[in-house]
């Protein structure tokens, strides 16, 4: 069940949760331009990514690359970590799908927190643009850093992906 919106859509939820105030407070100075974090992020070289330990068990990799080919997808999922992954600059689309229309290409890596897959048809896609928040929890298959159908230059994406442990995250329905 990933959840996708605009940042600020996810302000209130973040601060009923007093877990993720730190969360929240990086994010915050993630998308505004006017501090050193946002500055930060832009600077990193294409190709690169930084870790940053937020606190509370929460990690930001900070990141900058080149979108690829969709049939170059690198599907993943987590069972530890929820990804919240949001975008600073540029475009990218994404691809979703439920666990039962993949096949697991990896199993389950302990150290790395990561699962891969083989491609599925069975996607979501949706665009992730500068200022748009992803969440994908356990049972969200995702690739990201995808171009656009026929695209053949993109602009680089400047992001961040926080990893923040499963058991912070309060989610009642």
């Amino acid at each position: 069940m990933a959840l996708i919106g605009k940042l600020q859509t996810f302000n209130h939820a973040l601060q009923a949760n007093p877990n993720l105030k730190a969360l929240q407070t990086y994010l915050n100075a993630a998308s505004s331009i006017d501090t050193p974090i946002y500055r930060r992020i832009l600077d990193t070289p294409l190709g690169l990514e930084r870790k940053f330990d937020l606190g509370g068990g929460l990690q930001a990799i900070e990141q900058s690359y080149s979108c690829k080919d969709p049939k170059n997808a690198f599907y993943e999922s987590h069972k530890i970590y929820v990804d919240f992954q949001l975008v600073v600059s540029g475009e990218e689309i994404f691809e979703v799908g439920d666990p039962l229309d993949f096949k697991i290409k990896t199993p389950y890596d302990t150290q790395k927190d990561l699962i891969i897959y083989h491609q599925s048809p069975q996607t979501s896609k949706f665009l992730l643009s500068s200022g748009m928040l992803a969440i994908f929890f356990d049972t969200d298959i995702h690739a990201g850093g995808l171009k656009k159908e026929g695209q053949e230059v993109t602009s680089p994406i400047f992001k961040t992906v926080i990893k923040v442990p499963k058991n912070l995250i309060d989610l009642r329905f």
